[in-house]
């Protein structure tokens, strides 16, 4: 299961989610006293706001989370990582939003970038029967998996890794895959040699093929410049922090391409992706 989930949990502490205007009639049907910690903590409903109510033993016993007008789907993105460390129970979910997407959000706040050091101890979702789990977990490892790349820095992740990864995605859904580097990739793709032949990594160009000839073609296409330096005109420093994102586009195109096939989508699936680091 995804780390953000948990099946079932004896100790699950439920999330009572209300907007700013259904707050008062939550509060009417309450006992004194959580109408008084909730007044003294000024809690008003507000997106993304939370509430942590204590038991006589002090035990968390529910957690109250604000709406705001009730029309976001993704509320619960910023909850995760806004509760202390243990398992949550998701109760009934709100008219007019999706089950699957609150536990996206869910899943969104409570992602770490652990490769190379421990995440903090899991803020794990229990889930309501309602809600479709499998579906839910298909995107929700897409998506972190698309994190992941974006987060790994060049030195793990230049256009040879880059093309891995897309060759483990290949394999995985039995679909075609083409790398083309050296001459051919300067004869066929001249621009993206350009970039980068000056690399200590060649420059290459990734081309994934899923789905049956003849069946409506989705093409997707993401840049995949492992690092930017700016090549001649070399970037200030405060401009090279975050230049390891410059293969974004590769990742939410890779990405995107495992969420179609892992859908099984009547389409005929090309994913194309330059792979370089701009030297």
């Amino acid at each position: 299961m995804h780390p953000a989930f948990v099946s079932s949990s004896s100790s699950a502490i439920p999330l009572v989610l209300v907007s700013a205007k259904g707050l008062g009639e939550w509060s009417a049907s309450r006992d004194a006293r959580t109408k008084a910690v909730v007044e003294a903590a000024g809690f008003r409903g507000d997106a993304g706001k939370v509430l942590l109510l204590h038991g006589a033993d002090g035990a968390i016993e529910r957690v109250l989370v604000g709406l705001g007008e009730g029309a976001d789907g993704f509320a619960l993105a910023s909850v995760s990582g806004a509760l202390p460390a243990g398992d949550y129970a998701l109760g009934e979910v709100p008219a007019g939003l999706s089950g699957e997407t609150l536990a996206l959000g869910w899943a969104d706040g409570a992602y770490r970038f652990t490769r190379y050091k421990a995440g903090d101890k899991p803020r794990r979702l229990q889930l309501p029967a309602s809600v479709d789990v499998a579906e839910v977990e298909r995107q929700a490892e897409a998506i972190d998996w698309l994190r992941d790349l974006v987060n790994t820095p060049p030195c793990d992740l230049g256009p040879v890794e880059i093309a891995d990864e897309a060759a483990k995605l290949a394999r995985e859904f039995g679909a075609e895959i083409e790398v083309t580097t050296g001459e051919a990739l300067e004869d066929g793709y001249p621009m993206v040699h350009a970039v980068g032949k000056g690399a200590e990594q060649a420059p290459r160009f990734i081309e994934i093929s899923w789905g049956k000839a003849g069946a409506p073609v989705v093409a997707i296409v993401g840049k995949g410049v492992a690092f930017d330096t700016g090549g001649l005109n070399l970037k200030p420093g405060s401009g090279m922090a975050l230049m390891k994102k410059d293969m974004g586009g590769a990742a939410h195109a890779l990405a995107l391409s495992r969420l179609v096939m892992s859908a099984g989508l009547p389409v005929r699936l090309i994913c194309c992706v330059p792979a370089v680091e701009n030297a």
